[in-house]
């Protein structure tokens, strides 16, 4: 069951652009494909996100792999922020962009402990102004 987290001091106008926070990692395709189904409900554009330091090749290769299995479909981008804090990273690129939501996948074991347990989980949640949503993944991520 997914967790909707709405900071209080967010303010609803729409939503038109969805952030998913990506790692490159096995068992982010189910995950990319329940945030671009949520996306095209809302109308929303899906911005896949992936802060690193620098581009490794296995990031540049998964990128490309995604960005070629989704390159058909309509509303989906990937995108790589630079940054040293990855936390930093997410926060800036949802204010430079202007994200309305952001969805991040967490273990499907007790999601709900599981996203208040992970730190960078945690540190978004707590300093983000835009609504988070968690969403359970069958493979750890």
């Amino acid at each position: 069951c997914p967790v909707f987290v709405v900071p209080d001091t967010a303010t609803y106008r729409g939503i038109e652009n969805t952030a998913l926070t990506l790692q490159y990692k096995h068992g982010e395709v189910e995950l990319i494909e329940s945030a671009a189904a949520m996306a095209r409900k809302f109308g929303s554009h899906l911005h896949c996100l992936h802060v690193d330091v620098y581009d490794s090749e296995k990031i540049k290769t998964k990128k490309e792999e995604y960005e070629h299995a989704y390159a058909k479909a309509p509303g989906v981008s990937f995108h790589t922020h630079y940054e040293l804090d990855t936390e930093k990273g997410i926060l800036d690129y949802m204010k430079e962009h202007h994200m309305d939501v952001i969805v991040m996948g967490m273990e499907h074991r007790n999601l709900f402990r599981e996203f208040f347990s992970q730190s960078l989980a945690k540190r978004i949640a707590y300093h983000s102004e835009i609504p988070i949503l968690a969403l359970h993944t069958t493979e750890k991520v």
